[in-house]
């Protein structure tokens, strides 16, 4: 049977704004590239299930940006290692999507992590819903 892919909405495709899209199973298979990718401010990723965007992974300076236009209240913030992150990523994008969750993901492979050290992070599991309203906000539009 032959696999049809979705035509995306301009919004999902590449933009000028440095965006791609990749579905959830690729990122658990490609997981440390694309972590790495995005730590360094090189991409944000639009994150899809079933060719609809749920959630982005996003650089932590990207998302301090962000968090300065529409700040994240703590409540909606958690942090977890990056293999944590993986192994669940099913719930941490479906987190994201549904309650709004934004997962700080610290990536210290080789490295004991535990989760009352200090904040520190390099990239961030978003709602995809949020990071749209941060660039209507940059726009000069006002997000819904």
């Amino acid at each position: 049977m032959d696999s049809i892919e979705p035509v995306p909405s301009p919004r999902w495709e590449r933009s000028d704004d440095s965006m791609r899209s990749i579905d959830s199973r690729a990122l658990r298979m490609s997981w440390r590239t694309v972590l790495a990718d995005a730590c360094t401010g090189g991409e944000a990723y639009v994150i899809l299930r079933r060719g609809r965007p749920e959630a982005v992974l996003v650089s932590q300076a990207s998302w301090l940006r962000g968090c300065a236009k529409i700040p994240v209240p703590v409540a909606n913030q958690r942090l977890i290692a990056a293999s944590d992150a993986r192994s669940s990523l099913s719930a941490v994008r479906t987190a994201a999507h549904i309650s709004g969750r934004h997962t700080l993901i610290r990536k210290r492979y080789g490295s004991l992590f535990r989760a009352d050290s200090p904040a520190e992070f390099d990239a961030v599991i978003a709602p995809y819903d949020w990071l749209v309203a941060v660039r209507q906000h940059r726009n000069g539009a006002h997000p819904r």
